[in-house]
């Protein structure tokens, strides 16, 4: 059976009683209630005489639907591991088929196709990692300068781990070692993400690659395949290989008529066309694959134009995800371009209706989409879109002082004004428009439409600027799908819009203004079933804290109230002649800045006043009353603030989602400073000539981790850090001595006057400004202080020795509370272990561990600490298994964390990047319920 990506836990309701799945192997037990009684005779009863083999349309045999949201997780799943290789290589992987009839490959003209490049791009041709040498070739070859001297060329192999590389004059250009230390990824869990070489499921792989031509050279062709696993005439149990196909983006749309036509499609059929041409994988004697083949006479370029149009767009043939890529699953069925086939970008659509109960979870749903959307615009730009009104009264746009709030420029940096994509040159203008040079040559300005596909655009001299499909060809996005997102144009919401735009004032110039409308749909007088507005607002980053009081007072305010004041000016859309938005008008008098501030000021910060979120965005859901500013409504903030807590039994999925959570702040911290952040002990009690200088304290692995994605304040890491357990530095002292000073890295609460000539100087309010994050939210995260956990943390910081320095040592505890000691209710401390580039791992005794990649002594003080658990939890022993007496705790540690698949040398699993251990449900770290951030 395959390992599969998010556990599940299915329910069964019998006599109103909701129960968990059986973790037991009962035999007889049908309904997994962990008993075997009348109830299961009722379930087989129910079922008597059904023959699935007979007839498996019977509505008793549909057991597809679990696997269905299970392709949809491994779908999540490969989406995530692309967005991490578009991170390093910056760009997606190609899906050009190097055996394609018009444009073959000129070294490779193989079978090698996009679901092959997508399997070697996230886990590499030996499954080792990708090498950025990789020419996609189905023989993991390359060629180059043979060195002779003579401007020849030659093949080398990309990938070869067991063999060092010489060119033709016998010089080494990469070791063996080198080879694997110069890997990317894997981006992806081989076993996970069911890789498997071609051969394992076709047993005919016509011209693919089977077998290796040269030593040196790769044997096989990779494919991931989907989880509608069955018995192949090969003998293997697998899925279907999932089609992918990267998006051309240089062309404009998808218009397959015949062979000739489909070369400017942004999806090229071709590229996956080698594959369906091996038919049905269970039985290659049967029929060709339907997408492969129309009718038995041609190549069906049609159906697969049609699988792939998005219906939302009319101007014009635009298929899903037109600059991105698109996956495919042949479905239960294993025939590609069959009604059950299987897409990446129906994640969101076809996910079933909420009823009434579950609309907060909708609601919370879209949130999510939205904060993707705006990390795929922030990607692409650099930044979040502006929040600020144009017709701000006190800082208007100068050429468009028009109502067009934070909640409209939302919506056109997602989907665009014409919903075809966001053009780099808006102005965030509610006509659409920007302004430029005439070209006349007298230096005079003219306005111009941004948005038009549909026109070409001259300037003052009659000189082309932009066709109208470069026009389309220069957007980015659409980052959102407008259907799924609730897109609508302000006329559609409010029937008295105000001063916002409903008409155009010129050709060329957009008539609307878009909104995301939340999910809280009720009819409104415009006779259209819409929800309320996202109200939408961008940090002022450059501001430290939220302090609304009036309006001279608000103009320094983190997030600025009037953003959305123009729409909150428009009343309750459903019943425009009603009372105005609570948020508006407090008591009929004055804009209600206060009840703003209290929404969403962060009360676990108290050194200032600070908001969620500071230095991101913020968005606002009227919630289901459709009033801003009431107790319903719904912020992103609390995204995972409210969940409530799940089952005993989803522990290890909540386990697993934190990992998910400090993966990714961990990738923030590495693009902010260029690595991840260290992980060695500053008082390592096997090595101290490595301990830290100035400060030979515990200090591990788990405080660094903390550190590094919240600051030892919790407001954020400053570049200054030493990750020191007293949080300070060292620097010259200005005396013309040489000598060093001691000075805080953090101190929001008082200024630094610098050293004794003024230099390094640094206000509390420039302190704050410098941080970086915080990289992940502090309660979502479990920051604990040690002592919160440990009461006694022995030799780590529990008070400071001057004023200026830090009084804790923080941790990131995992999921598993309980009653500590000290009255607390915590997890224990995720362990960190940062990799170091040597190349195996191989521990024995203290003597021969400081070469290896994960350093065990890096926790090895938090260990020593022992378990922490209050009155009537006693009965666990004190002593973690992971650090038993040497050797045994240091063997215990690298036979958790090898990769078993990689026998050449002993290689850990994540041995370019990090590890992460939770202690599990028993707080012991080193038993078999720990949880780790790699599958075993």
């Amino acid at each position: 059976m395959s390992k599969y990506f998010i556990p599940s836990v299915f329910f069964i309701l019998i006599s109103s009683v909701c129960l968990a799945v059986c973790p037991f192997q009962l035999e007889g037990d049908v309904n997994e209630d962990c008993r075997v009684d009348l109830l299961d005779v009722v379930a087989m009863a129910s079922n008597w005489l059904v023959d699935c083999n007979i007839d498996p349309t019977n509505p008793a045999c549909d057991a597809t639907q679990a696997m269905i949201d299970q392709q949809e997780d491994q779908f999540r799943y490969i989406k995530d591991a692309l967005e991490l290789y578009r991170d390093e290589f910056g760009d997606y992987p190609p899906s050009n088929d190097n055996a394609d009839v018009i444009n073959p490959h000129p070294y490779d003209p193989t079978p090698y196709s996009g679901a092959n490049k997508l399997a070697e791009a996230l886990v590499g041709l030996d499954r080792l990692g990708f090498h950025p040498n990789s020419a996609f070739r189905s023989d993991g070859v390359n060629i180059r300068d043979d060195g002779t001297g003579t401007s020849s060329m030659e093949d080398y192999p990309v990938y070869h781990t067991d063999i060092d590389d010489y060119n033709g004059n016998g010089e080494l250009v990469e070791s063996g070692e080198d080879n694997l230390q110069n890997r990317k990824g894997p981006f992806i869990d081989a076993g996970v993400a069911n890789v498997f070489a071609m051969q394992d499921v076709y047993q005919n792989t016509g011209g693919f690659r089977t077998a290796p031509s040269a030593p040196g050279i790769i044997e096989q062709s990779l494919v991931l395949c989907d989880v509608f696993e069955k018995l192949r005439l090969t003998s293997e149990v697998t899925g279907m290989p999932i089609l992918y196909y990267r998006a051309r983006d240089f062309f404009s749309q998808q218009d397959s008529q015949d062979i000739l036509e489909i070369q400017d499609d942004i999806y090229y059929y071709p590229d996956n066309e080698n594959i369906l041409a091996l038919g049905v994988a269970e039985n290659q004697t049967g029929p060709a694959q339907p997408l492969y083949e129309n009718g038995g006479s041609m190549l069906d370029y049609l159906t697969f134009e049609n699988m792939i149009l998005d219906p939302s767009v009319t101007v014009l043939k635009r298929p899903y995800r037109p600059d991105g890529y698109i996956l495919i699953s042949a479905g239960p069925d294993g025939l590609y371009g069959t009604g059950d086939d299987l897409f990446d970008f129906e994640l969101l659509e076809d996910e079933p209706l909420p009823t009434e109960s579950s609309k907060e979870d909708q609601q919370e749903d879209q949130f999510r989409y939205i904060k993707d959307a705006l990390e795929l615009y922030r990607d692409e730009f650099g930044d979040y879109p502006p929040s600020n009104d144009n017709a701000d009264l006190i800082n208007p746009h100068p050429d468009d002082p028009t109502p067009y709030s934070g909640a409209n420029k939302l919506a056109e940096a997602l989907v665009g004004l014409d919903r075809l994509g966001f053009h780099p040159n808006s102005a965030f203008r509610s006509d659409g428009v920007n302004i430029r040079d005439d070209g006349t040559g007298t230096s005079s300005m003219e306005d111009y439409p941004v948005y038009h596909t549909d026109i070409d655009d001259y300037n003052g001299n009659g000189e082309l600027v932009e066709s109208g499909e470069d026009n389309l060809q220069n957007r980015k996005g659409p980052f959102i799908d407008a259907g799924v997102a609730n897109v609508f144009a302000m006329q559609d919401v409010y029937q008295n819009t105000g001063g916002f735009r409903t008409a155009p004032s010129a050709p060329g110039i957009i008539e609307q203004s878009l909104v995301l409308c939340d999910v809280f749909e009720k009819p409104h007088l415009t006779s259209e079933v819409t929800g309320m507005p996202i109200l939408y607002y961008r940090a002022r980053d450059f501001f430290t804290r939220q302090d609304s009081q009036d309006i001279l007072e608000i103009q320094d305010d983190i997030y600025y109230y009037p953003d959305n004041e123009n729409i909150l000016a428009l009343g309750v859309a459903e019943d425009q002649t009603g009372p105005a938005q609570p948020l508006y008008e407090n008591g009929g008098n004055i804009f209600d800045y206060l009840t703003f501030e209290s929404m969403i000021i962060d009360p676990s910060v108290t050194a200032i006043k600070r908001p969620y979120r500071p230095d991101g965005y913020i968005l606002i859901s009227a919630g289901p009353d459709g009033l801003y500013g009431t107790s319903d409504d719904l912020f992103d903030f609390e995204l995972l603030e409210d969940e409530p807590l799940p089952a005993p039994v989803s522990k290890e999925i909540m386990q697993r989602s934190q990992f998910a959570a400090i993966d990714v702040a961990l990738e923030m911290y590495r693009m902010e400073f260029g690595d991840y952040p260290p992980s060695n002990d500053n008082d390592d009690l096997y090595d101290p000539v490595n301990n830290h200088l100035y400060d030979p304290t515990p200090y591990g692995g788990a405080n660094k981790l903390a550190e590094a994605l919240a600051g030892l304040d919790m407001l954020g890491v400053h570049p200054n850090t030493d990750f020191r357990s007293d949080g300070n530095n060292m620097r010259d002292d200005g005396a013309g001595s040489g000598q060093l000073e001691e000075y805080a890295v953090y101190h929001v609460n008082f200024d630094d006057l610098g050293n004794a000539m003024g230099q390094y100087a640094e206000t509390a309010v420039e302190n704050f400004l410098a941080r970086k994050g915080p990289f992940i939210d502090t309660q979502v995260a479990n920051v604990f202080n040690m002592q919160d956990v440990y009461g006694d943390v022995q030799n780590f910081r529990i008070f400071h020795a001057v004023p200026s320095e830090i009084d804790r040592s923080l941790v990131l505890c995992d999921v598993f509370e309980k009653r500590r000691n000290t009255g607390k209710l915590t997890g224990m401390p995720v362990l960190y272990y940062k990799a170091r580039t040597y190349a195996q791992q191989d521990v024995t005794d203290p003597g021969e561990i400081s070469d290896d990649i994960y350093y065990y002594p890096d926790n090895w003080n938090l260990l020593n600490l022992g378990t922490s658990f209050g009155f009537g939890y006693n009965y666990y022993p004190d002593q973690h298994p992971l650090n038993d007496p040497m050797p045994e705790g240091f063997i215990n540690f690298e036979q958790m964390i090898l990769n078993p698949n990689i026998t050449v040398i002993k290689r850990p699993y994540r041995a370019d990047s990090y590890i992460l251990i939770s202690a599990g449900e028993d707080g012991l770290y080193g038993t078999s319920d720990d949880i780790t951030n790699f599958d075993e």
